[in-house]
Order: structure tokens, then C-alpha cells, then sequence
């Protein structure tokens, strides 16, 4: 298929558009247009024979030009004589290209490659000048095409300019190529870059070898008689040597001892921190982004591979390469981890427990008790961990810390924060603050407490002061007063503080401030109702639409016969609502049985037998409360122990 083309309003080229996936049609095609158009003025007969000599197709662009005006640049290549305009080496880009791509390959036997045209140094490679003929292809004025440079490897090629041509030389004997659009030269002989080899690459001659062959083993004379004590090998007689038609050969001239590069002892690291999102992710909460690592027992943490030992070479010259040896390096672990030999002596470490990870100067360890060597903020994250945890700073506003286990925390939990923990909870400082969130299954110990809301199934002990806030703790809450100095100060009040069982301490009340002390009471527990009765609620609600939407077939005692008879649709959406109509009634009776379980210890029994003492005084207004779920004692008084007995 040709159509014309045209530039500023001129005719000035004739094109052909090809499949480059059926080089075959494409060189028919091809040889039907020379039929056709051959000896018209500026058609590309002797061009167009040689791609279709060559198979040049899949190295070519659609469409190519097949016939061009005369007003365009000239161009002369001493290897290529088809080759007669500019507009034609540019067609022929990405021929050049692929011969460069070709040469740079280490290994390059049996490589097929399109014709490479091969020239002596000092040659012309490439001539490139005005045309004398100002006409398109309809033999109209035109204006004639002005010079154009093409960009050339400096190092390899002299450029000389004139009013009306340029011309290329070749400052080394090579293959002329081009590289990212530019003309360069690859010289035959190449030098391994360790310089332990030396090799000759013959690739396809458009016409006579001798050049390039005679360059080749000229070059072999002169290193071998330059260095005797070269390592070369024995090349077949010139003469006798014949190349490959379209296949790119590799001949060794030299060779010496390839090197074994030596290389260190290394480490693939598999455990790894949390990594930050990337920028494009928004509403990031960067408390929630983990900088620790947490494992489990069997889990793969990192693999040690073995240095490689260097193995010094020869070279091409018959001097030894030298090389590093590489070097090796000692892991120290815990007994928290195991190691398992791999093939190819690459060790596999593992955990052998559930822990805590850390990595750092090439001691590696598995802790169960996860220790943080700062507080609690943006560095660390919030800590969710299985086993004991020990902070070394305070718990910031706003961060959370829980554990399955055991907390210790050696500075303060701050306003805003929350601690839940399934085991004790050691604070050497305070809690603090009005938002301050605290729940601990089992024990509370803490220097002091102020505005905060500590929930505790066990005994709470604290040993200086509580002021303000909400405290329940099941067992006992002991307030010992240890930083009380006078009597007009006291260790608790200006809050609510709950016990199922005892409350004892140093001194309670303030002028300023109410205080209640109520033993045997939860108030917790009253709330708990109040919500999963809401909670009941809801699911009442769509217990009933599911069923709703059943209809009174559910009921009948032939229900299981209806869905038998269902179409496949209509049986997978009743069986979806009865699933769901399953999970509904057993979430209801979980609720039920743990309202069931709170109604129970809103009161004490008479068993606990709830108790307040205060050991020293009472500052009023302090209000005292002991219930056991059928009598309520209360004594608004200054210094008493008043027990339920």
C-alpha cells in the first residue's frame, strides 16, 4: 500500500506501510511496488532490493519512504552503496541500533544480526550534503532540504564540517553503529572488563570481509608481539576463515584465568518493622504504624549466606588479578532462637518462642517480655502485645498499650491515654488525667492516681495519693498516703471510688471537693446492662426482619420438604437468611448470658463481708457507702471504720 506524504505543502515522499510481524507479505508487497514504480524519478530501487536482500524488515519502522524528491539531503556510506540520502540512513536507525545492541553482549555466539558494515581508521563512514536539485517528486519548485547534523560519538568519529556537507571519520578500525541516536564505532576486539579475556567479534559484512578480518588479526600480531608472555590461543590461517552469513560470531584471542570475585558474608533480613505508607495513602493514623517486631514460634527470621572466597585470575597481559576474598562475620543469639542449616551453607534462623524481635550489631534475640527503651509516643506506636511489657519512659496522650499479660510501666500513663492489660499493671509514676483509660484483669499497683478511670478485677494498691476520677476495684482498693505530710491534706478524695469488698486508707476528704467511698457496689456493671440491653435491642430488631423476610414457612413442620422443592436461587438466598438468623440468635444469647453474669455482681454478697477503713482521719465532705445487694449503710462522718457486719 503506498500513499504520498508531503512537507510544507510539497511532495516529497512516496511512503509504504508494512506488517513488521509478516516480513514475508511485506517483502512481496515490496517487490510488486519495484514492478511497479521502478524508474520513476527518486524511487529507492537498489534501497528497497537491499532490505528485501538483507530481511532488513524487522529492523525497519512503518511505513518506510520508497521514493523521495530530489531537494532532500544526499548521503554517501562506502559499506552500504544502496544507501544514497539522509531520509534512508534515519530509516535505518534501528538496524544500527540493534548491531550496537548485538556488540555489547557478553556472549554473542550464534546471535542473529543484520549486515554491520565494518571500516578502517581514517575512513569516511559517513557524507552528508546538500542536493544541486531543487524540485519535488512532481518536478516542482521546492526549496531544498538545509544541512543536517547527526550526533556522533566524539571519541570514536571526527566530524568535518563544510558550507555544504558534513563528513564522519573513523578515528578506530570498528563497526559503525549508533547508540541512543548517535553515530559511534565498535571496535572488533573486546577486553573482558576483569581483563581476563580478550575476544573478537565478527559480525555480518554487507560485502567484502578482508577488512574486517585483517584488522582482527592484525591486532593479534601486535599484542603478541608486544607481550610475550600473553596467554594466547592459536587462530585458524586468515585465509582459511570464513563468517557466518547473518549470524554474529565470537572468536577468543586471549584468554587467561577468569577471577572468582570474593564477596562478604551477608544477611537477608525476612522479620521486618511495619513499613510507612506511601504518600499518596490519606487519614493515616501513625499511632497504629508498629515499630517493633513481633514473631511467632517457628517463624523464619533472617537467613545468613556465606562469603564467597576469591579466586585470583590471570590476565590477558599474564599478570595475576587480584581480588578481594571476602569476608565473614559472627552472629550472637539468644536461646529464643534456632538455627537450620540450608543448602549451600546459607543458615535459617527461626524463633523459638513467641516474642519480640530485635536485631542490632549483629546480636539478634527473641524476647518475651517486650521491653521499650523510651515512652510510649510516635516513635513506638501503640504496643499490642501477647505477653509481659515493660516501658522504660511514660504512656503519652493518645497512644495505647495492651497486653495478655503483665505491663510495667517505670515512668507515668499521661492524660488521654490507655493502658489494657490482662495481667497486673505496675506504674512506678502516676496515672493521670480525666480521659485516661485504665482496665487490668488482674492487679493495679501505682505511685498515685489523679482525675483518671481505673477499672481493676483484682487489688489495687496505691502508695501516695487519689485525687479526683473513678476507680473500681473488685478484690481491694488500698490507698496508703505515703506522700501525706499534715493533716489538712489527706491520700483520697475529690472523686468515686468503688470495692466489691474493702476500701482502706490513710485518710479520705477534702473542704473543696465531694468524696465517695462505696463498698460493694459496681457501678461498672450497671453500665455494661444499660448498653447490652441496647445492643439486645438491635439485634431483636433484626431478628425480626430476617424472619420477616422467611415468612411463616420457617414455622411450619414441613419447612425442610419447602426448600427441598426451591429452585437453586431461591434455596441459596434461604439458606443465606437462615445462616444469618443463626448467627443473630447466638450473638442474643451470648448477651443474655453475660447480662445475666452482671446482674449477679452489681451488689456484693453478704459473704464478701464490704468493708471501709480509714487508718487516720476524715476531712469532710466524704459520703461512705456499703451495700450488699439488701442493706446500704451510709455515714457522712470525719475519722471511723465502718464495716458491714
Amino acid at each position: 500500500m503506498s500513499d504520498a506524504g508531503n512537507s510544507s505543502g510539497n511532495n516529497l515522499f512516496l511512503t509504504f506501510s508494512f506488517d513488521p510481524q509478516d516480513p514475508a507479505g511485506a517483502e512481496k508487497s515490496i517487490h510488486s511496488e519495484i514492478e511497479k514504480h521502478s524508474g520513476e524519478e527518486g524511487f529507492k530501487k537498489e534501497f528497497l532490493e537491499m532490505v528485501c536482500s538483507y530481511s532488513l524488515f524487522p529492523f525497519l519502522e512503518s511505513p518506510i519512504v520508497i521514493a523521495e524528491a530530489p531537494s532532500t539531503l544526499r548521503a554517501r556510506t562506502g559499506r552500504l552503496p544502496a544507501v544514497k540520502t539522509l531520509c534512508e540512513i534515519e530509516m535505518l536507525g534501528k538496524m544500527f541500533d540493534t548491531i550496537y545492541t548485538v556488540f555489547q553482549q557478553d556472549e554473542a555466539d550464534e546471535s542473529f544480526c543484520p549486515p554491520a558494515p565494518f571500516y578502517r581508521a581514517g575512513e569516511i563512514v559517513l557524507e552528508i550534503f546538500e542536493s544541486g536539485e531543487p524540485y519535488d517528486l512532481e518536478g516542482a519548485p521546492c526549496e531544498k532540504e538545509r544541512l543536517k547534523e547527526l550526533p556522533c560519538n566524539e571519541k570514536k568519529i571526527t566530524l568535518i564540517r563544510s558550507s555544504a556537507s558534513l563528513q564522519y571519520r573513523a578515528n578506530c578500525d570498528g563497526y559503525l553503529a549508533m547508540n541512543n541516536g548517535a553515530l559511534t564505532i565498535c571496535e572488533p576486539v573486546r577486553i573482558s572488563d576483569d581483563n581476563s579475556e580478550a575476544a573478537a567479534f565478527f559480525l555480518p559484512q554487507p560485502g567484502d570481509e578482508a577488512p574486517l578480518i585483517n584488522s582482527v588479526y592484525e591486532w593479534y600480531n601486535r599484542f603478541t608481539i608486544a607481550h610475550p608472555a600473553a596467554p594466547v590461543s592459536d587462530l585458524p590461517d586468515r585465509q582459511s576463515l570464513s563468517l557466518p552469513g547473518k549470524i554474529a560470531y565470537r572468536m577468543i584471542l586471549i584468554r587467561g584465568e577468569k577471577p572468582v570475585m570474593g564477596g562478604n558474608a551477608y544477611l537477608e533480613m525476612i522479620a521486618r518493622k511495619e513499613e510507612l505508607p506511601g504518600e499518596e495513602k490519606e487519614n493515616i493514623d501513625y499511632r497504629e504504624i508498629k515499630n517493633y517486631i513481633t514473631v511467632e514460634k517457628g517463624e523464619l527470621l533472617f537467613k545468613k549466606y556465606p562469603r564467597i572466597k576469591g579466586k585470583k585470575g590471570i590476565d590477558i597481559y599474564g599478570s595475576q588479578i587480584e581480588v578481594p576474598e571476602g569476608s565473614d562475620f559472627k552472629i550472637i543469639i539468644n536461646e529464643n532462637i534456632v538455627k537450620e542449616n540450608l543448602q549451600g551453607d546459607i543458615i535459617a534462623f527461626h524463633a523459638a518462642t513467641d516474642g519480640i524481635f530485635k536485631f542490632e550489631n549483629n546480636r539478634a534475640s527473641v524476647e518475651e517480655v517486650m521491653v521499650v527503651d523510651s515512652k510510649i509516643d510516635y516513635r513506638t506506636g501503640n504496643i499490642y502485645y501477647a505477653k509481659p511489657v515493660q516501658i522504660r519512659g511514660d504512656v503519652s496522650g493518645g497512644f495505647t498499650v495492651s497486653s495478655e499479660k503483665d505491663i510495667i510501666v517505670e515512668g507515668s500513663v499521661e492524660d488521654g491515654a490507655s493502658v489494657l492489660c490482662k495481667g497486673n499493671l505496675y506504674v512506678l509514676g502516676g496515672i493521670i488525667g480525666s480521659r485516661t483509660r485504665v482496665e487490668v484483669s488482674g492487679s493495679i499497683t501505682a505511685g498515685h492516681v489523679m482525675d483518671a478511670e481505673l477499672f481493676c478485677s483484682g487489688q489495687t494498691l496505691i502508695r501516695k495519693t487519689v485525687i479526683g476520677g473513678v476507680i473500681f476495684s473488685k478484690k481491694s482498693l488500698i490507698v496508703q498516703g505515703l506522700s501525706v505530710k499534715s493533716v489538712d491534706k489527706s491520700a483520697m478524695f475529690g472523686g468515686s471510688y468503688y470495692s466489691m469488698q474493702k476500701i482502706r486508707t490513710h485518710s479520705a476528704g477534702n473542704e473543696n471537693r465531694q468524696t465517695l467511698l462505696c463498698c460493694g457496689y459496681n457501678p461498672f456493671a450497671e453500665k455494661s446492662i444499660e448498653a447490652l440491653k441496647e445492643a439486645a435491642g438491635a439485634l431483636d430488631l433484626a431478628i425480626s426482619h430476617t424472619m420477616a423476610k422467611l415468612g411463616g414457612k420457617i414455622n411450619r413442620p414441613d419447612f425442610k420438604k419447602i426448600i427441598a422443592g426451591m429452585g437453586a436461587q431461591e434455596k441459596k438466598e434461604t439458606k443465606e437468611k437462615l445462616l444469618r438468623l443463626k448467627e443473630l440468635s447466638a450473638k442474643k444469647n451470648a448477651l443474655e448470658i453475660r447480662k445475666k453474669y452482671l446482674l449477679k455482681n452489681i451488689y456484693s454478697k453478704p459473704e464478701d463481708k464490704p468493708s471501709i477503713v480509714v487508718d487516720k482521719y476524715i476531712i469532710p465532705d466524704v459520703h461512705l457507702q456499703i451495700m450488699d445487694g439488701k442493706t446500704v449503710i451510709e455515714r457522712r462522718t470525719r475519722s471511723l471504720s465502718l464495716d458491714n457486719v
